[in-house]
């Protein structure tokens, strides 16, 4: 099956199923969001892996941070997400990691940010916004059709690799 055709299927099925989501909020979009958060989590860890991430920090710093923004707002996602801090320092004292400790928390940090703050927003914008629904479409679609140009406007003009061992499709 061909790149094109798998996205293609992919999108009427995943469509629907995440616009429904979105449109009804509260737990619906949080399971939406912690099982995004479980795939971003493990694509960043196996990308990140040369780095020696703790995961276990990570995978656990996002659940908080979306499940915070879910119960409880902005401070409560600040403090999920901050809750990453201690994860990592306490999980660096006890691993056998052989990074440097400074390389080992700064990637968890940064990939706990990067999940949860962002799908943490998403959550954020649905529930505590007058427009909550009609700004999270506009998000979202805003994502989906500048990543479609991107994917076009890569595969018609793209002849340099961008990221090879990453995504090997990928061009600048």
């Amino acid at each position: 099956m061909s790149s094109l055709i798998s996205r293609l299927v992919v999108s009427a099925v995943g469509l629907p199923l995440v616009l429904g989501m979105l449109w009804l909020g509260g737990w619906w979009l949080f399971g939406l969001a912690a099982a995004a958060a479980l795939v971003a989590v493990h694509e960043f860890v196996t990308m990140a892996r040369p780095l020696r991430p703790l995961a276990p920090a990570i995978y656990l710093g996002v659940l908080l941070a979306l499940v915070g923004a879910h119960r409880g707002g902005v401070p409560w996602m600040l403090g999920g997400l901050l809750a990453t801090f201690v994860l990592a320092f306490v999980l660096n004292a006890f691993s056998k990691t052989r990074a440097p400790s400074t390389v080992a928390i700064g990637a968890t940090i940064l990939g706990a940010v990067w999940v949860g703050a962002g799908l943490g927003a998403l959550v954020l914008l649905r529930e505590e916004h007058d427009k909550a629904r009609l700004l999270a479409f506009t998000v979202l679609l805003t994502v989906w059709a500048t990543d479609t140009f991107a994917y076009f406007a890569g595969r018609l003009f793209g002849r340099h690799k961008l990221a090879p061992s990453l995504s090997p499709g990928k061009t600048w």
